[in-house]
């Protein structure tokens, strides 16, 4: 039985219209991927579902809309540096924090 091919995306939009926006926004966390920023998304998906989230979101789009998908290998995932991800604890709300997605 073959395995699926699971890949790590990294996936960034500009969409100038607020429905169409929202709609790809909502499309993406429904696929599972995490929001990173506004604009951008992050998360595993088989390549089969990558093909299907594609289609879906071209037929969306509009004439000066864009979408980009980059597929971060192993090596490349290790290597991304989080600059302050947002985490809060009492004793260090004010320090920046450095992290690794792994």
């Amino acid at each position: 039985m073959a395995f699926p091919l699971i890949m790590y995306l990294l996936i960034c939009y500009d969409i100038s219209k607020n429905r169409t926006r929202n709609k790809i926004s909502k499309k993406l966390l429904d696929e599972g991927l995490e929001r990173v920023q506004k604009s951008v998304f992050e998360g595993s998906l088989p390549q089969k579902q990558l093909g299907a989230l594609r289609k879906q979101l071209n037929r969306l789009l509009g004439k000066k809309d864009s979408i980009r998908y980059y597929q971060l290998c192993k090596s490349c995932q290790e290597r991304v540096l989080k600059l302050n991800p947002g985490i809060a604890t009492p004793k260090k709300r004010s320090k920046k924090i450095a992290t690794k997605i792994l």
